[in-house]
C-alpha cells in the first residue's frame, strides 16, 4: 500500500499554522501562526522602518524565525497527515469505540467514558466518539455535559450522520423535571 498524504493541510500550511487549525490542532496552529506573523512583522520593520545595521539584524533574525517556524510547521503537518500514522490512529480509534460500546453494555460506564475521552484527545472532532460520549453522559444524568458534547458534535458532524440521534439526546437533556413545591396545605 502506498503512502497517503492529505494535501489540503499542507497547502494551507503555506501560511504557517493554518494546516494545523484545519486538522483540529488549534493551539499548535495558533502558536505557529502567531510566531510566523511576528516574524513577518519583524522582517518588514527591519527592512522598511529601521535603518542601518540594526535594521539588517532585525530583518535577518525575523527571517530566520519565520523560516524556522514555517519549516517546523510543514514537517509537523506532513507527520500528522502521513498515511501509516493516520491508518494506525484510525485503527486504534475504532478499537476504542468498540471496547467502549462493550463496556457500556456491561455497565462499566466509567471505563467506556474514559475510552471515548481518550479518542477525543486524539481527535477532538470525532463525531462517532462525541455521540457515544453524549449517550453515556445522558445515562449518567449530566445534562449540561450532554448539551456541551452535542454542541461539539454539531460542529464536527459535517455529513449529518448523527443529526437524528443528537436531536433526540438534545430534547431529552433539555427536559428538566419540575420540582414540586410544598404549599403547606393538603392537596
Amino acid at each position: 500500500m502506498g503512502r497517503k498524504v492529505r494535501f489540503l493541510p499542507i497547502v494551507l500550511n503555506l501560511i504557517s499554522g493554518l494546516g494545523h487549525i484545519w486538522e483540529g490542532r488549534d493551539r499548535r496552529g495558533l502558536v505557529l501562526f502567531i510566531l510566523f506573523a511576528f516574524s513577518f512583522f519583524g522582517l518588514l520593520n527591519g527592512l522598511v522602518l529601521v535603518e542601518g545595521p540594526e535594521g539588517a539584524a532585525i530583518a535577518w533574525i525575523s527571517f530566520a524565525l519565520g523560516l524556522g517556524t514555517w519549516t517546523f510547521g510543514l514537517v509537523d503537518i506532513v507527520r500528522l497527515t502521513h498515511g501509516p500514522r493516520v491508518e494506525r490512529i484510525e485503527t486504534d480509534r475504532i478499537a476504542r469505540i468498540r471496547e467502549a460500546s462493550e463496556r457500556f453494555l456491561r455497565d462499566d460506564i466509567e471505563g467506556a467514558e474514559r475510552l471515548l475521552r481518550e479518542n477525543l484527545r486524539v481527535d477532538p472532532r470525532d463525531p462517532d466518539s462525541l455521540i457515544r460520549l453524549a449517550t453515556i453522559l445522558a445515562a449518567q444524568g449530566d445534562r449540561r455535559a450532554v448539551i456541551r458534547c452535542l454542541a461539539r458534535l454539531r460542529a464536527a458532524d459535517l455529513d449529518g450522520k448523527w443529526a437524528w440521534e443528537a436531536e433526540g439526546l438534545r430534547a431529552a437533556a433539555r427536559e428538566v423535571p419540575r420540582p414540586e413545591t410544598v404549599t403547606g396545605g393538603a392537596p
